[in-house]
């Protein structure tokens, strides 16, 4: 498949924005209420959040098909002293997946991390969420899990995952 990857700027924010408030009531239904989505996407991508990541120095990457958006992620070197990346948010469009896009974004961030001298990448995913299955299949290892209170009674129940970069 082509790499079609580019990093993303600013000012392509609502691309972002307009594809997760997409992709996550389809994707998240099986998973959590509809009520803790839209809480969700309010917390997690509204323009002022996203702008404020973008400016914290977190990485935004997006696929681009056509000149349109079909998937994105975000990574920051979260602990640098312990060499270890965190990747914040990986989606791809409902209508795009199994095409391989989901590999060539987490490969922006492992070429990213072995630049930036990481040891390893880490990430959540809700336990009921059947991208554990990806993140399996490139190596993503299930370290431990984690309860997030979120506010508004709302937890996210997560595992915590690693890819540890080969030397």
């Amino acid at each position: 498949m082509q790499n079609n990857t580019a990093q993303l700027k600013r000012s392509d924010l609502s691309l972002v924005k307009d594809l997760a408030y997409r992709i996550w009531p389809v994707s998240y239904a099986v998973v959590i209420t509809e009520h803790q989505i839209n809480y969700m996407l309010d917390l997690m991508y509204s323009t002022k959040k996203l702008e404020k990541d973008f400016d914290e120095g977190q990485q935004f990457y997006g696929y681009f098909e056509n000149e349109k958006l079909l998937g994105f992620i975000t990574f920051e070197n979260n602990h640098p002293s312990n060499r270890q990346m965190k990747i914040h948010k990986l989606y791809v469009d409902t209508h795009s997946t199994k095409k391989g896009i989901g590999n060539t974004l987490v490969d922006c961030a492992k070429d990213y991390a072995k630049k930036t001298n990481m040891n390893e990448i880490v990430l959540n995913v809700n336990r009921k969420n059947p991208a554990i299955m990806f993140y399996q299949k490139i190596d993503f290892v299930i370290d431990r899990e984690e309860i997030i209170d979120i506010g508004e009674g709302f937890v996210m129940d997560d595992y915590i995952m690693k890819y540890i970069l080969p030397c």
